[in-house]
């Protein structure tokens, strides 16, 4: 990413803003994708306007020169009266030449950023470098704002800002780490289920989900894994967590994981508190981003039966922030604080067919996602699911549990919705 040469330098500085840009992008201007550039050329006559989309964020900041410029529009010369619209995950930026001079204007319309460079006998290329130096030389707290503003507005961040992205993963993570909530197999099942508390268990899961907003697919692919170690009163129990994220949006992958370590506590035997931390990192080498992130939580489990039923109430609250992280010379920092609450709710009951030699059981749930603090696009989440999979096992020499199961989730206020498929086993 980032040389000791002037074009990898801004390219650099650019990628670690998140530089999104266009002052309003003409429906000429909206080519398909993530990374587009447009540049449109003024005339006497018309305005001659020419785009290209970009697989990585490296392609799109090698089009913002001249010869990227006449590449995408040959009518361009370094004499035009040009704009120069580029969109980066849906944050819009734009670079201006509003004369045939050599003024260069750099502007960001949602944060209400303007920045001139018109040196006295300077060049239009001397202008550039200037900016370049500008870039470099406010790269944090520049960088810091068009971050923010891409989780704000935009979906498409791995960081935060929808579900797909590594801050809700983490907070999901601890939630299920802690509950019985969700059709994840169980690890804090009953002594009225059969199962062998004392023993120590893992558990692996594996998720598929698509999703969409603003007019984007996203597929998800997510591989917890979690292991349960009970103490000597089997109701405590220590408990290591590691999900793993794939995300693959528009042609642009991005990976996440995380680590927790939380301790399960019982208040009475149907109600345990499960404190957790928790880090992680995320990257995405298109998307041009890299960021660490940790978490503090605590969890509440209340189960309780009515006939034939079995009651899961689940509650979280969590504080999860941002971290910056230096990479390649450039330096990622998002300046992210939010409190997170999650509370759900699950039924459960028999089914009169047998899996694997076990009983089997349906269950239903709602758990819903509040984020308060920095703003994000997507702060109320709903995820509605079902699932059905066997009863834990006596003896613990055979299938424990296993759950196959479908979540529904939306955002309200936002037009994100996914839908995703989930199996899990724990042994």
């Amino acid at each position: 990413m980032l040389t000791r040469s002037p074009l990898r330098r801004l390219r650099a500085a650019l990628a670690a803003a998140g530089l999104a840009p266009a002052l309003a992008m003409s429906p000429a201007s909206a080519a398909d994708g993530l990374l587009t550039t447009t540049v449109t050329v003024f005339t006497d006559d018309e305005a001659i306007t020419g785009s290209d989309r970009f697989p990585d964020v490296d392609a799109l900041i090698d089009s913002l020169r001249r010869s990227g410029y006449e590449r995408i529009n040959p009518a361009y010369t370094p004499k035009s009266v040009a704009r120069v619209d580029v969109n980066f995950r849906g944050v819009d930026a734009v670079v201006s030449y509003p004369t045939a001079g050599s003024r260069v204007e750099f502007i960001i319309p949602s944060i209400d950023f303007v920045e001139v460079f018109d040196a006295p006998d300077a060049t239009r290329a001397q202008n550039e470098d200037a900016l370049e130096r500008f870039l470099r030389r406010n790269e944090d707290a520049l960088a810091t704002r068009l971050l923010r503003e891409a989780v704000r507005i935009t979906p498409f961040d791995p960081v935060a800002g929808s579900p797909n992205s590594l801050m809700s993963k983490m907070v999901e993570a601890d939630f299920i780490m802690g509950t019985t909530v969700g059709p994840e197999p169980s690890q804090v099942a009953s002594a009225s289920d059969g199962y062998d508390r004392s023993r120590a268990s893992f558990a692996i899961n594996a998720r598929f989900g698509r999703f969409s907003a603003a007019g984007r697919d996203a597929e998800v692919y997510d591989l917890p894994l979690n292991y349960a170690m009970p103490l000597d009163d089997p109701r405590y129990a220590v408990i290591v967590d590691a999900p793993f994220t794939y995300v693959r949006l528009e042609g642009a992958d991005s990976y996440s994981g995380s680590l927790g370590l939380g301790v399960r506590l019982p208040l009475y035997d149907n109600w345990t508190l499960t404190p957790a931390i928790r880090g992680g990192l995320v990257g995405s080498f298109d998307l041009g981003t890299v960021a660490g992130l940790g978490a503090v939580s605590l969890t509440s489990n209340y189960r309780f039966t009515a006939g034939e039923l079995n009651f899961a109430i689940g509650n979280s609250v969590a504080y999860i922030q941002t971290f910056p992280i230096s990479y390649d010379g450039s330096r990622f920092d998002y300046d992210l604080h939010n409190v997170v609450l999650r509370n759900g709710i699950a039924v459960s009951g028999p089914l009169d067919f047998k899996l694997f030699g076990q009983g089997t059981t349906w269950e239903a749930s709602v758990v819903n996602t509040r984020y308060f603090g920095s703003d994000l696009y997507a702060e109320n989440v709903t995820d509605i699911a079902i699932s059905f999979g066997t009863v834990n096992s006596v003896n613990g020499f055979t299938w424990d549990s296993v759950r196959l199961g479908l979540t529904y989730t939306f955002a309200s206020g936002s037009d994100y919705q996914g839908l995703r498929v989930n199996f899990g086993y724990r042994f």
